[in-house]
């Protein structure tokens, strides 16, 4: 009998595939454990960077925190014609009152808080009436989610006036 060598018995075909399949299983083992690993190395970047964005931002604040020196809470206004050059101007005192600037940090356990009067406000609509001076406050609030986890909130008032209460209505 004679027998030709131009093809494959079944039995290499079924080694082949096997062997081929054993590889393929293992390549897309070592893929897919590789894209979990990535997954999770990003959530922990993420993490990091979040908590770096926030202490830059907490940093910012404290090295631009002021207090107003004591000073009289009178002001003299001149009132008259700006048209005319003015010969006897009408000087008026009135009560103006005082921004209170402040620094307040509270020890509350697990639930510290500070608040302070900061440089450090930006205004992001064109033409507001705010100046770069701002009322914030810093503190620990529980998770909705878990209250046994802590998120550090920080809230902003742009606006100085003569209480350190800092409620912002839905502004933060």
């Amino acid at each position: 009998m004679i027998r030709s060598n131009n093809g494959f018995t079944l039995l290499e075909v079924l080694v082949a595939i096997a062997i081929m399949g054993f590889t393929m299983v293992l390549v897309q083992s070592t893929t897919s454990q590789m894209l979990d690993a990535k997954d999770r190395i990003e959530e922990r970047d993420l993490l990091y960077q979040s908590g770096r964005v926030a202490m830059r931002k907490l940093t910012d604040d404290l090295t631009q925190a002021f207090l107003i020196g004591k000073g009289s809470t009178n002001s003299n206004v001149a009132f008259g014609n700006p048209l005319e050059l003015p010969t006897s101007p009408t000087t008026i005192t009135r009560t103006v009152p005082k921004p209170i600037a402040f620094f307040i940090g509270k020890d509350g356990g697990e639930r510290d808080s500070l608040k302070f009067t900061s440089f450090s406000h930006l205004r992001f609509i064109k033409d507001t009436k705010e100046s770069d001076q701002a009322k914030i406050e810093y503190a620990m609030e529980p998770s909705k989610e878990d209250p046994r986890i802590f998120h550090l909130v920080r809230k902003e008032i742009p606006w100085l006036d003569d209480r350190t209460e800092i409620n912002t209505g839905g502004l933060v």
